[in-house]
C-alpha cells in the first residue's frame, strides 16, 4: 500500500513538472498558466463565493469582484480578485430612471462551474470558468458580441442564454438601434453561437429591464421601466426563436397607475411576482401554458420603492429590496398566491439598494447599495450584510460586516450572485 501510494504521488508530481516544462518550451505565457493552474489546484475549496460586477466604464476595464463568505457571513476578497472581463461597463452621470434599473447582470450555469457577465459599454458578454476555490478564468471563445447594444440582463435555460440588449448606454446613443432579446447557444466546450433567427426586436425606447426565465415553463418575462411599467411575456421555442405571448399593465391604485420593475418567479409553481415600485406593493400573477398572465392579487409592502425580488429555492420566502428607504422586506410564501410580509430590516446607506442575494445555506442575505445620485458619490457602492432567521423569517442588519467596493470614481457596480 505504501509503495503504491508513493508511486502515485511521484507520478503526480512528475506530471506537473512535465506540463510546466513543456509549457515553458512552447511559450513563456503558456508555461506561466500551467504553473498557475497547478498552484490553484492546491488552494482550498471555498464553500460559498459572492460575485459582483464593477461595471467600470473605462475601455476594457470591466471586472468581477469575488468575495469568500465566512461562516459568520462576513466577506473577504479572494486571491486574484477582481477578474477582468475583457469588456467595458457603462455609466449614466445623469442618474436618470431607466439605464440602471435592471437585473441579472450575472448568471451561473446549472452546475455552477461557469459565470456569465454583461459588458454594456462594449456590447459583449463574458464567460468565466469557476474554480473550486472561487477564482475565475476566461473561457475560450469569450467575450462574444451580445447581438445588440447595451446588454444589461441574462436569462439562462439549459445550454442557452437569453440576452437583453436595452440600447440605453448614453455613450452609444447615436449608434444604438432598437432594444432586442437574443438567444445565444452554448456549444460543447462552452463556445458561444448566435443565430440570426434567434432574436426578437422590442419597441424603441421601451426601457426593458430584465430577461427572467423560469423553472416551470418555456417563458421569458420582462418589464419596461419607466416606459409604462408593463409586464411582457415571451415564449422560447425549441429552435431558440422567441415570440411575444402577452403584455399586461398593472392595476391602478387611488388614481395612480402602478409600474412594474423587478420580477421573480416561484421555483415550483406558475406564479410570477412583480415589484410595483411607485405604489409600494407586491404584485402576484399566474401564467398558463400559453404564456398568458392573469393578476391574482397585490399586497402592501411597508418599505419604500419596492424594486428587486428573490425567492428561496424551496419557494418558502420572498425577499424584496426597497430602494427608497434602503431596506429589505421578507414575505411568507406558504400560500404562494397570498404573500404575507413578516419582517423588514433597514440597512441604511447614502445610495440605493438594488440586487440582493441569499447565501446557499440561507443564513445570510446581501444587498448591493449602488450610487444613485451625486450626493452619494464616494459614500455608496457597498455590500450590506443581513443575518436571516429561516424559522421566523426575520432579517437583522449587521453593519460591522458592510464592505465598500474598491471601484474608480464615477463607477456604479451592479449585478450580485452567490455560488
Amino acid at each position: 500500500m505504501t509503495l503504491h501510494k508513493n508511486r502515485v504521488q511521484f507520478c503526480h508530481r512528475l506530471a506537473l513538472v512535465s506540463a510546466a516544462v513543456v509549457g515553458l518550451n512552447a511559450s513563456q505565457s503558456f508555461g506561466a498558466d500551467a504553473i498557475s493552474v497547478a498552484n490553484e489546484s492546491r488552494q482550498p475549496v471555498t464553500r460559498h463565493v459572492l460575485y459582483v460586477e464593477s461595471n467600470d466604464a473605462r475601455p476594457n476595464s470591466n471586472s468581477i469582484f469575488a468575495y469568500g463568505i465566512a461562516d459568520d457571513g462576513s466577506l473577504r476578497q479572494i486571491s486574484g480578485s477582481p477578474f477582468a472581463t475583457g469588456g467595458t461597463g457603462f455609466v449614466d452621470p445623469s442618474f436618470a430612471l431607466g439605464p440602471f434599473d435592471n437585473d441579472q447582470q450575472l448568471v451561473m450555469s446549472r452546475n455552477l462551474d461557469t459565470l456569465f457577465a454583461v459588458n454594456p459599454g462594449s456590447n459583449t458578454l463574458t464567460a468565466f470558468h469557476v474554480s473550486p476555490n472561487g477564482r475565475l478564468s476566461l473561457s475560450l471563445g469569450w467575450p462574444t458580441h451580445s447581438g445588440g447594444s447595451t446588454p444589461i440582463s441574462i436569462g439562462r435555460v439549459g445550454n442557452r442564454l437569453i440576452v437583453l440588449n436595452s440600447s440605453e448606454d448614453p455613450a452609444q446613443a447615436a449608434t444604438a438601434g432598437a432594444p432586442n432579446a437574443q438567444t445565444i447557444d452554448i456549444l460543447p466546450g462552452g463556445f458561444p453561437l448566435r443565430r440570426p433567427l434567434q432574436v426578437v426586436d422590442l419597441p424603441k425606447e421601451s426601457d426593458p429591464t430584465q430577461a427572467l426565465t423560469t423553472n416551470t415553463g418555456r417563458f421569458i418575462f420582462g418589464t419596461g421601466f419607466p416606459a409604462g411599467g408593463s409586464i411582457a411575456a415571451f415564449e422560447r421555442n425549441p429552435d431558440g426563436s422567441i415570440i411575444p405571448t402577452d403584455t399586461v399593465e398593472p392595476p391602478t391604485f387611488n388614481g395612480t397607475q402602478a409600474l412594474a420593475l423587478g420580477l421573480w418567479a416561484h421555483p415550483k409553481l406558475p406564479y410570477l411576482y412583480a415589484g410595483l415600485v411607485n405604489v409600494n406593493r407586491l404584485g402576484v400573477y399566474r401564467y398558463n401554458k400559453a404564456g398568458k398572465l392573469s393578476l391574482v392579487t397585490t399586497v402592501a409592502d411597508t418599505g419604500q420603492g419596492l424594486c428587486w425580488l428573490r425567492v428561496t429555492p424551496d419557494g418558502k420566502w420572498l425577499f424584496a429590496s426597497n430602494t427608497g428607504d434602503n431596506s429589505v422586506s421578507v414575505f411568507d410564501l406558504r400560500d404562494p398566491a397570498k404573500p404575507v410580509e413578516v419582517s423588514r430590516a433597514v440597512g441604511g446607506g447614502a445610495g440605493g439598494y438594488y440586487q440582493i442575494g441569499l447565501s446557499p445555506d440561507q443564513r445570510h442575505l446581501y444587498a448591493l447599495e449602488e450610487e444613485t445620485s451625486t450626493a452619494a458619490e464616494g459614500k455608496s457602492n457597498k455590500i450590506h450584510v443581513f443575518d436571516f432567521d429561516q424559522i421566523k423569517g426575520r432579517l437583522s442588519n449587521d453593519p460591522d460586516k458592510t464592505i465598500s467596493l474598491p471601484v474608480a470614481a464615477n463607477t456604479r457596480p451592479f449585478g450580485l450572485i452567490i455560488r
